[in-house]
């Protein structure tokens, strides 16, 4: 494999789901805030820049998520989580010249300031975001931005991690800086599935879910990355 340049810092990479066809997309979120969108073009590992977003000053693109990641929504659409506290929807369709923005609004505030939002978790139409106000916020894209139609309370500290589970559409993990990974089902939020402490001192930065044939039929894995 190669080493690819891009145009600034990566904060976070994501495959699109459609990476079982040919060529393979990987989604880029830049510390400018851009989306830098690549593909795949050969079989070494190389791969070519084919479109970006124009980048924003003044805000960091700090995590990204493909809608079609779960193979519910094909097409090129991509949520993109901010540090001035946007959420970004952006039109990243094969073959286009330029990543365009499809909608944005500010998902999380603290003490009146836009709080960074340290990820964006897509499925389907709803996206969930969370961030430094301790909240992980569920939005359907199929209304009016602007207004959550769920909020997750639970976390004792900022919201760094979140996935939904490979095949429940409903069903989502959360980490925080509060050390602890956290499973719901969002048809019933009020408390979570599961609580389990896995940061040491630091927090759960990551959390992912393993292929559902990796482990005993009915059987869930999430894969967590800690601090320390």
């Amino acid at each position: 494999a190669e080493v690819q340049a891009v145009g600034s810092g990566v904060l976070d990479v994501k495959w699109s789901g459609g990476c079982e066809a040919a060529p393979p997309v990987l989604g880029a979120a830049r510390a400018d805030g851009a989306l830098e969108v690549l593909v795949a073009v050969d079989g070494a590992g190389t791969l070519r820049t084919e479109a970006a977003s124009r980048p924003e000053g003044g805000g960091l693109a700090l995590s990204l998520d493909w809608f079609d990641r779960l193979g519910s929504t094909p097409g090129g659409r991509v949520a993109v989580s901010r540090s001035d506290g946007r959420a970004v929807v952006l039109d990243a369709s094969p073959g286009a010249a330029e990543v365009r923005e499809v909608s944005s609004w500010q998902a999380h505030a603290l003490a009146g300031l836009p709080a960074e939002v340290w990820v964006a978790a897509a499925s389907g139409d709803s996206l969930l975001t969370g961030a430094d106000d301790a909240l992980a916020k569920l939005w359907d894209l199929r209304g009016p931005s602007g207004r959550p139609v769920a909020t997750l309370r639970q976390h004792d500290a900022g919201v760094c991690s979140a996935q939904f589970h490979p095949s429940r559409a409903h069903v989502v993990a959360t980490g925080s800086y509060d050390e602890v990974l956290r499973v719901f089902d969002l048809r019933s939020a009020a408390e979570p599935l599961a609580a389990v402490p896995a940061g040491d001192g630091g927090g759960v930065w990551r959390v992912k879910w393993a292929p559902p044939a990796s482990g005993a039929p009915g059987e869930d894995r999430i894969a967590a990355a800690c601090m320390r």
